[in-house]
C-alpha cells in the first residue's frame, strides 16, 4: 500500500463520515418536525373531539327532557285532565282539547285500558314546517288491556303542538 492511498483512503472515510454525520442529523430533523406535527395535529383534533362528546350529552339530556314532556303529556291524558293539557299546549291547540275531540279518540281502544304497565322506546326526530322546528316523538305505552301508540309534537319551547294515538 502507497503513501497515496492511505491519504485516498483517509478522505474517502473522511467524506464517508461527513455524510453519515448529515444524514443523522436530517433524520432526526426529520423525526423531530415529524412529532411536532403529530402532536399539532392531535392538539388541533382534541377540541373537537371535547365538542363531539358535549354535543351528544347535550342530545341525551334534550332527549331524557322530551320524554319527561311525552310522559307528562301521557299522564294528562290518561287521567283526563283537559285544563293540565291545555296549559302545556300551543295555543293553535288548545280548543282541540277538550272531552268532545279527545273522549272519542280514547274510546276507539275500549273504556277500561287498565293501568299502565310500561313505556316502549321513545323515538324523537326534529321536523320542520312553514319554517317552525318540532320535536315530535312517538312511543307505545301498555297497558293492561291494550296497547296505544301516541305521537306527540312540540314546539321549540316544549309547548304541546300535536296529539294523534293509535
Amino acid at each position: 500500500m502507497k503513501l497515496g492511498d492511505k491519504v485516498t483512503n483517509r478522505i474517502d472515510k473522511d467524506d464517508y463520515m461527513r455524510k453519515l454525520k448529515k444524514q443523522i442529523i436530517f433524520f432526526a430533523a426529520s423525526a423531530v418536525i415529524l412529532v411536532a406535527l403529530v402532536l399539532v395535529i392531535v392538539f388541533l383534533l382534541l377540541p373537537k373531539i371535547d365538542k363531539l362528546e358535549k354535543e351528544a350529552q347535550a342530545e341525551q339530556t334534550a332527549q331524557a327532557t322530551e320524554e319527561e314532556w311525552m310522559k307528562e303529556t301521557i299522564e294528562l291524558f290518561e287521567k283526563d285532565d283537559y285544563e293540565g293539557l291545555k296549559k302545556s299546549a300551543t295555543e293553535d291547540l288548545i280548543p282541540f282539547l277538550n272531552h268532545d275531540n279527545l273522549a272519542p279518540a280514547k274510546e276507539q281502544f275500549g273504556k277500561e285500558w287498565g293501568k299502565r304497565t310500561s313505556y316502549g322506546t321513545f323515538n324523537i326526530g326534529t321536523a320542520t314546517e312553514s319554517g317552525n322546528t318540532y320535536k315530535v316523538g312517538e312511543v307505545v305505552v301498555t297497558y293492561e288491556n291494550v296497547n296505544v301508540t301516541y305521537r306527540l309534537t312540540y314546539d321549540s319551547n316544549g309547548k304541546l303542538a300535536g296529539i294523534y294515538i293509535r
